[in-house]
């Protein structure tokens, strides 16, 4: 793997990180880094599992003026967009102009494809090539974030997945991005959704390659998760405000919605939100 590529992994409470070793797993050889905030005790054990080389810590209170959280209430403050915010710099210290800042939660690495009509999956063992490609991407197109599919994208099987392959724009988790193209990660909960409503609407381009899948252990209300990371603010702020914040940097591209069973979600209306190609007819008239 280039030495100009790196993983980045915001994580928090949890040193014994799955992401790292499913991605070792997956045949990726290059660089993997941690960025870990003050208040995680944890840190001495991040230093000697993985070396104080590889281990950044970053104040949170530095960063109050980098971004906005999206309200004017003392809330959580154990939330990931202050390490996703972080990643850019730590990309920049270990001298990589291109890097994957990913969550410490990393289930499982997998191709999906189409075969006898059948959504089919298969293990992702050369990982380094998987980036190396995406890392040109990134540098050679106007593409200003990539991403992986995951789970809810490939659920409804081959021919919903199919139908709308190449055209995903919502990234969660795991986001491909260039020290380059630099852009801020706003709102204390549901920040991802946010940063794809907002960016996009200013003209951002973000793209999801589904035929490889990042699934990750993702919470949803009422599941049975382990500790560390946003679980205790996931457990201690209901659904309805989680969800809202997306809602708040752009209400006219998204709805709430009641998701049986599982609280509240936000709809995503791909025709407001995303960047479009004007026709020729149109483009005259400007």
């Amino acid at each position: 793997m280039n030495d100009d590529f790196v993983v980045v992994i915001n994580s928090h409470g949890r040193p014994d990180c799955s992401s790292y070793r499913v991605l070792r797993d997956a045949g990726y050889t290059g660089r993997i880094v941690f960025t870990i905030d003050t208040e995680d005790n944890s840190y001495g054990e991040y230093v000697n599992k993985y070396g104080a080389e590889n281990v950044f810590l970053f104040e949170k209170s530095n960063q109050t003026k980098d971004f906005d959280l999206g309200d004017n209430f003392d809330g959580p403050m154990g939330v990931v967009v202050f390490a996703r915010n972080e990643s850019y710099s730590v990309a920049e210290k270990c001298g990589a102009e291109i890097f994957c800042a990913m969550d410490d939660d990393l289930a499982a690495f997998s191709y999906r494809y189409v075969k006898d009509g059948q959504l089919k999956n298969s293990k992702v063992k050369n990982a380094d090539k998987v980036f190396s490609a995406y890392a040109e991407f990134l540098k050679t197109t106007s593409i200003d974030c990539l991403g992986f599919s995951n789970g809810s994208q490939c659920m409804n099987g081959a021919e919903a997945f199919m139908e709308k392959y190449g055209t995903y724009r919502g990234i969660f988790n795991a986001y491909i991005l260039s020290t380059k193209k630099r852009f801020p990660i706003d709102a204390r909960i549901c920040e991802d959704c946010a940063a794809v409503v907002e960016q996009s609407s200013r003209g951002k381009i973000f793209l999801v390659h589904p035929a490889v899948m990042a699934q990750f252990d993702i919470w949803h209300p009422g599941a049975k998760k382990g500790d560390g990371g946003m679980q205790d603010t996931y457990r201690g702020t209901i659904s309805y405000i989680q969800r809202y914040y997306p809602i708040m940097r752009r209400p006219g591209c998204c709805k709430l919605r009641f998701a049986n069973g599982c609280g509240f979600e936000v709809s995503i209306s791909d025709r407001r939100c995303y960047p479009l190609i004007l026709s020729e007819s149109i483009k005259k008239g400007l």
